[in-house]
């Protein structure tokens, strides 16, 4: 299993996020993307979670900055 946090420690990432609702059953769906340079000054880039998001929060800006730092909460402690 890849491990990222060394490139978060070195400043060497960053990550992106995008989101989406299935056409048909109305469902929104967030993902977050890393991005990083390996040691040897590659570009990588990883999904690291694709989700639902709740359905019953509308989509501001300070719902998605709470769900992406709930994930990375979440995440960090996992890595950890």
């Amino acid at each position: 299993m890849l491990k990222l946090m060394p490139y978060f420690y070195e400043n060497h990432c960053s990550a992106t996020t995008d989101m989406w609702t299935d056409d048909y059953k109305k469902i929104s769906y967030i993902s977050i993307t890393v991005h990083y340079i390996n040691e040897n000054w590659e570009f990588n880039s990883n999904v690291l979670h694709v989700g639902q998001f709740l359905y019953d929060q509308k989509k501001t800006g300070d719902n998605i900055r709470n769900n992406l730092k709930q994930f990375f909460n979440q995440w960090l402690d996992n890595e950890e």
